[in-house]
């Protein structure tokens, strides 16, 4: 989920110049400042737990195993758009980086064993399909 977050936050960082949608630009501070904050309560947690480097840089899991985890490309490819056509593209990408983190929570309810991991991942499947309802229905609007 570290390196999922981490990544969320520069999937938000696009937002800003490339749009004009406020709900928009505010739904990605909001994603930006909350997975920021996950991030670093897991960084920390590891660290204590671990003495872990906890920087997300760890050979395992690959990102290819991590749901939701966007490719450098797609990511290149967002950064080129402007208005509509980056609004529904990042609204795309951000349903499917939102959907990952969905699918690695449960994971951790159904696995875990940790109570402070089994809490946030409540907090995150509970947060994460509410918005990913809304950027659904946006991109439905939009589109």
């Amino acid at each position: 989920m570290l390196r999922h977050h981490q990544q969320g936050v520069l999937l938000s960082g696009l937002v800003h110049d490339r749009t004009n949608r406020a709900e928009l630009i505010d739904l990605a501070g909001k994603t930006a400042a909350g997975e920021g904050a996950e991030a670093a309560t897991l960084q920390r947690w590891l660290r204590q737990r671990s003495g872990s480097r906890a920087d997300g840089a760890t050979p395992t899991p690959d990102a290819a195993e991590i749901p939701g985890l966007l490719g450098a490309g797609q990511l290149t490819w967002l950064a080129q758009f402007r208005a509509k056509r980056f609004d529904v593209a990042f609204l795309t990408m951000m349903a499917t980086h939102h959907q990952g983190a969905v699918d690695i929570a449960e994971t951790e309810l159904r696995q875990g064993s940790v109570p402070e991991l089994q809490a946030m991942a409540r907090r995150i499947e509970q947060g994460h399909t509410t918005e990913l309802r809304q950027l659904l229905a946006w991109k439905d609007a939009w589109s």
